[in-house]
């Protein structure tokens, strides 16, 4: 639908740029990789631990303001 390669979600969550804590779900997290197919994009992952289990809740691309290249 948003068509996010699953590929493109295994590079963030295995080696992304930046993870921060979910301000609105504390057993979540956030993690942002910039993709080269978003151009100057940002592919945010939202997810959550279950055991050895990574569970995936949402994957949307999107801009951040205020958030330069550098600082990624």
């Amino acid at each position: 639908m948003r068509r996010i390669a699953f590929e493109w979600i295994e590079v963030a969550l295995a080696a992304p740029d930046r993870v921060e804590a979910d301000p609105h779900h504390p057993e979540r997290s956030r993690s942002y990789e910039r993709t080269p197919a978003f151009g100057r994009r940002i592919l945010r992952v939202v997810h959550r631990r279950d055991g050895p289990d990574m569970i995936v809740i949402s994957a949307i691309s999107t801009e951040e303001p205020g958030h330069d290249e550098d600082e990624l």
